[in-house]
């Protein structure tokens, strides 16, 4: 079984197809290809849509990530899920890596930090979003799969922690009132 998709979109009109996000902020993204290791440890293609401020970030970042060999479930942009980020981050084993998705912070009325681009979720369903005593963190998805030392989980001083933070990201596993394993975002 194949651990990508195959979607390559055109443009990014197209990778984001759907979205309701204002033009104001869409004239501020990129669609961003990079290469990654899937799980069968075969190199692959992506696309990741992030505020176009970052696109250089992230194809050095995820050469870093690639050349170290960390597997990466799958990695299209979030309209090829309808846009709906529960839906991208429950499929296949790793769940969908993604940046832009247009929704606010759970419980709130403020855009998020994917609705600007300037954020990604890295094997979701294997990097949970969880209280800091590590329980299930209310509302978030349910992490079965979570094995602190499994293939695709990211660790601190890990290669992909270090990447992000090379260039000046945050990774949400650094948090002190919750730990988003998954997350990395950059103001």
């Amino acid at each position: 079984m194949s651990n990508t998709l195959p979607v390559l979109y055109p443009t990014l009109e197209a990778a984001i197809e759907g979205t309701l996000a204002p033009p104001e902020i869409i004239k501020g993204l990129a669609l961003v290809e990079v290469d990654f290791v899937g799980f069968d440890d075969a190199k692959r293609i992506g696309q990741i849509v992030v505020a176009e401020t970052h696109a250089q970030d992230i194809q050095e970042i995820f050469g870093k990530i690639r050349d170290a060999k960390f597997p990466i479930g799958s990695m299209v942009p979030i309209s090829f899920y309808g846009n709906d980020d529960h839906t991208s981050i429950a499929a296949g084993l790793a769940g969908n890596t993604s940046g832009f998705c247009y929704r606010v912070v759970a419980g709130t009325d403020r855009l998020s930090q994917h609705a600007l681009g300037r954020a990604i979720d890295i094997n979701p369903r294997l990097n949970p979003y969880m209280n800091t005593d590590q329980t299930p963190r209310a509302g978030s998805f349910p992490y079965p799969r979570y094995q602190p030392n499994g293939r695709g989980v990211i660790r601190d001083n890990g290669p992909v922690v270090r990447a992000f933070l090379d260039h000046g990201w945050e990774w949400g596993g650094h948090w002190t009132d919750a730990l988003d394993l998954q997350h990395f975002n950059k103001g």
